[in-house]
């Protein structure tokens, strides 16, 4: 079970069902405002989705599949993970002692991508696919600039600023806390990732032995092609992304991107 339906169930169970009716809507925002973390959750009570779930808990069991069904499509909408959705959308069920969702995932564009003998799973966020993994090239997941351009597989490119902008503007529907969003649940000390969109970012680079960042090529759309080039990163001791810049000799991670087609 991930952390973020441990920590959901955790903290629903010690207020009971009844703080999701109408009456309690405000108080329940106001309960994971304050909560580190809790940003899918905080989403979720905005969106009104534990009141709709509350709602049918005396029906028949076809409206409640389809209460159920609709809050996750819901999540699914404002770009959360699917995984992430159906954590979210169980934490509430469990609380309100309402049938477990029976919701066959959807099949994601490119769910899995396979390139020589190694297989990447993706993740969409916004109108592009990205790796949810690092690429490896030549045995290794860092190269510089000039050999990430030139192993791009077929269909696939390397993130321009732009998609970089439309992947922050995507996220921040979600919450502030962009880097968060983007670094795996289990990876980072300081800073617990979120993992809302299945990028699943893990730290790479670091001193001493120590692993507290990472580093990922863009294929700079806007500047000049010269060093330095542009990239972004995450490190444990923020929860935003960095876009800066570094040398095109420089050793980094690579996360291909995929358009998809309106």
């Amino acid at each position: 079970m991930r952390k973020l339906l441990q920590k959901a169930k955790k903290m629903l169970d010690g207020y009971g069902d009844d703080i999701f009716s109408d009456e309690n809507a405000s108080r329940l925002k106001k309960v994971f405002e304050k909560e580190p973390d809790c940003e899918a959750l905080s989403l979720a009570c905005i969106m009104g989705l534990p009141q709709k779930l509350y709602a049918v808990k005396d029906e028949n069991q076809s409206e409640q599949k389809k209460a159920i069904d609709d809050c996750y499509k819901s999540l699914l909408n404002v770009g959360l993970h699917r995984d992430v959705s159906l954590e979210l959308v169980t934490a509430f069920t469990d609380v309100i002692k309402l049938p477990s969702p029976e919701i066959e995932l959807p099949k994601k564009i490119l769910d899995c991508y396979s390139c020589g003998k190694n297989n990447y799973d993706t993740c969409q966020i916004g109108n592009v696919v990205w790796l949810a993994s690092n690429f490896v090239i030549g045995g290794s997941e860092f190269c510089s600039y000039s050999k990430a351009e030139s192993s791009a597989p077929k269909g696939w490119r390397l993130p321009t600023i732009r998609d970089f902008q439309e992947m922050l503007k995507a996220i921040r529907l979600v919450t502030d806390r962009d880097g968060a969003a983007l670094k795996s649940a289990d990876a980072w000390n300081l800073n617990s990732g979120l993992d809302l969109f299945g990028f699943n970012a893990k730290p790479t680079h670091g001193e001493n032995g120590g692993l507290t960042s990472t580093f990922f090529w863009l294929k700079d759309a806007c500047y000049s092609y010269s060093t330095p080039h542009m990239c972004f990163g995450l490190e444990e001791s923020g929860d935003l992304i960095a876009f800066t810049s570094c040398d095109k000799s420089d050793k980094l991670c690579v996360r291909y991107v995929f358009d998809v087609e309106e």
